[in-house]
């Protein structure tokens, strides 16, 4: 009786499965990393529920409002970390960590402090659009200043 004999695949391995950019996390995930790894985990985390709050005031999903160009200047074609964005995946550790912060705050466990306290919309703290004016910060993570106010009074 013989044994079968197992031989190395010379194949390249399979790329991880891409999750479909209808997910909602995914997509906030994308837009999360695209604006704040490079500022660090905080800075993801607060992007993150910044968007939530807002989602839940707009009643859409927070995909939708990751989507958002004028909120996430990422989603334009023209910036220059689009096309990195687009093509995200779970090989890259730094997009698995802002992907497994879109989750948490989806959906997040009891007593989960909200990093933006309850902020509607963001804005880098070099930059000074002209709402900045006449609204107050919530809250600063990392460079990043967030405010609450309502959709269409940014403009």
């Amino acid at each position: 009786m013989s044994r079968p004999c197992l031989t190395p695949d010379s194949a390249a391995p399979l790329p991880p499965p891409r999750i479909s950019s209808s997910d909602p996390a995914y997509e906030l995930a994308r837009s999360i990393w695209a604006t704040a790894a490079a500022l660090g985990v905080r800075a993801m985390e607060a992007l993150a529920a910044m968007a939530v709050n807002r989602a839940r005031l707009l009643g859409v999903s927070p995909g939708h409002v990751a989507r958002d160009g004028e909120l996430f200047a990422c989603q334009l074609p023209f910036h220059p970390l689009n096309t990195a964005m687009q093509d995200a995946d779970s090989r890259n550790p730094t997009f698995a960590m802002a992907l497994r912060i879109a989750r948490r705050a989806m959906t997040p466990p009891p007593g989960q402090p909200d990093p933006s306290r309850g902020a509607t919309c963001f804005h880098a703290s070099g930059d000074l659009p002209a709402w900045e004016a006449r609204a107050k910060p919530v809250a600063e993570v990392s460079g990043i200043i967030f405010y609450v106010i309502a959709p269409g009074h940014q403009q």
